[in-house]
């Protein structure tokens, strides 16, 4: 059981990390085409989103999850992409609320709101498709 725990505090310290180099490219795209060239912050955060869907995938699929499963590239990137298409929802409405609601700053609604997904991208990950 303890070698089991350890495998998943690993595992999630590496997609901890590979998170971070995703949230990084995630925050600093919006931040350009939202505060910098005035996109609308829901077009921002999209946009921004699938840059760290993208960057997320390679990172994970290489240093976190290692295709443990062996699936092909293609049925892995499709549920990988059913996943994030759920997340990327989540992420416009925690932003949008965040924004509209309680009139937080953008940046923030969406620093937050990345901090929300990320746990919702790997329990899925980990629990659903790599449960192999």
């Amino acid at each position: 059981m303890l070698s089991r725990n350890r495998g998943l505090l690993n595992q999630f310290i590496r997609y901890f990390c590979v998170g971070g180099i995703s949230a990084l490219a995630d925050w600093s795209l919006f931040y350009v085409l939202h505060l910098k060239i005035g996109y609308h912050y829901i077009a921002a955060a999209a946009g921004s989103f699938i840059l760290s869907v993208i960057v997320n995938f390679f990172l994970g699929r290489e240093f976190v999850f290692k295709n443990q499963c062996k699936f092909n590239a293609s049925l892995e990137a499709l549920s990988i992409l059913a996943i994030n298409t759920t997340g990327l929802l989540l992420d416009l409405l925690i932003i949008a609320l965040a924004i509209e609601l309680a009139h937080i700053d953008p940046m923030t609604a969406k620093i937050g709101a990345t901090g929300l997904v990320f746990f919702w991208n790997f329990l899925l990950r980990r629990w659903w498709l790599y449960s192999c």
